[in-house]
């Protein structure tokens, strides 16, 4: 009981102080509309890689033909990771007279996420590039944000706010979207202390240079996916400055996974990662919010057993939901998702047995993305 006790304070204690000092950089974030534009113009790449996603990329496509920045000072490069439906045939036929918008195909020998993004930033002219997903959709000030940002900051690396949008009457969808914007307002507070440990490859941009720079860092073979975590981490190695957009006006939609197989199996993909991650306040944060997680749903068993422990298990759990749910209330207000907040304790109680089995599977499961396996 001692040992239980001791265990349940401490890691409790660790993650209450981590959220609540996340909670913190989150709000303390500042906040900039569409006002006024710094004096300056930079010329934009945007690169978009995609593989069967036929469905998806007509709306994306129209999200960027809507773009109030100059289409004289952006481009969009759509790059194609040898889709085997008609992707390829419905980009396009979308972009056919679009002067400012084209598609590239890698070679035989190329082949996954990361790879299709090398290709079209090695293809792109702008010496900054705005990165993002096929199965996404966002608001025309979405680069315009992204180069005011640039222009104020001067920083090298800017992660930008994602959301999923989801259908009210899926459950799935509503768990999947809560969990997505745990990790975007996590992601987003850490950036306010100059350290940042989670960010979103649907919603990045940063110099062309770096990108090339950050590459000793990225395990292109070990992992398919993470260039985008990878490339935050080289940020930090490099000392680059980064920096978090906070901005509804560039905030990012993607689609969610579509059932619950898919949401489970992205999670694992995304789990599976943290292993390559050289960076010990990324690992740290897995492990501390892991064991928490791990401890709750252990202390159900634990009160059965030693009667006692009760004392300190149902208020520690109390002060964690309390905690999970102050952060979110933030994040769906700034997302304009409050009514995902209806459905936070039903969610809570599933959430800890997916997550203690998403974390195992990331370090002993099979690894399945794109019809490939890893």
């Amino acid at each position: 009981m001692i040992i239980f006790s001791f265990l349940m304070v401490f890691f409790f204690a660790g993650y209450l102080s981590l959220i609540i000092f996340l909670w913190l950089g989150f709000i303390r974030l500042d906040r900039k509309s569409v006002s006024s534009m710094p004096e300056g113009e930079i010329f934009i790449s945007m690169v978009i890689p995609f593989r069967n996603e036929e469905n998806k990329l007509p709306v994306l496509i129209e999200s960027l033909k809507s773009q109030t920045y100059s289409s004289q000072l952006f481009e969009v490069i759509f790059v194609d990771d040898h889709s085997s439906d008609r992707s390829c045939e419905v980009t396009e036929k979308a972009i056919e007279n679009i002067q400012n918008f084209k598609l590239v195909q890698i070679s035989g020998d190329r082949a996954g996420k990361k790879s299709a993004l090398l290709a079209g930033i090695e293809k792109a002219r702008g010496n900054f590039i705005i990165q993002s997903d096929a199965d996404c959709m966002f608001g025309k000030h979405l680069v315009e944000e992204h180069v005011r940002k640039i222009l104020e900051s001067g920083a090298d690396f800017i992660s930008g706010p994602v959301t999923c949008k989801y259908h009210r009457k899926s459950f799935l969808q509503i768990m999947e979207t809560i969990d997505f914007l745990s990790l975007m307002v996590s992601g987003a507070g850490s950036f306010y202390y100059n350290n940042p440990v989670m960010c979103s490859g649907a919603n990045l941009s940063y110099r062309r240079s770096f990108f090339f720079e950050a590459r000793e860092f990225d395990p292109l073979i070990s992992t398919p996916s993470g260039d985008d975590m990878f490339l935050m981490i080289a940020a930090k190695k490099l000392k680059k400055k980064s920096v978090f957009l906070k901005s509804r006006n560039a905030m990012v939609h993607t689609f969610p996974t579509g059932n619950f197989k898919s949401f489970i199996g992205q999670r694992v993909r995304w789990g599976s990662k943290t292993r390559y991650y050289a960076d010990k306040d990324i690992i740290g944060i897995a492990l501390l919010v892991t064991m928490t997680n791990l401890l709750l749903l252990l202390s159900p068993v634990m009160m059965v057993f030693l009667p006692g422990i009760w004392k300190i298990a149902v208020p520690a759990i109390g002060l964690k939901l309390m905690a999970d749910f102050v952060i979110l209330v933030s994040a769906t207000r700034f997302t304009q998702q409050t009514s995902l907040m209806s459905f936070y304790l039903p969610v809570a109680v599933l959430y800890y047995l997916y997550f203690v089995y998403v974390a195992f599977a990331s370090v002993f499961g099979k690894l399945k993305w794109k019809d490939r396996e890893y």
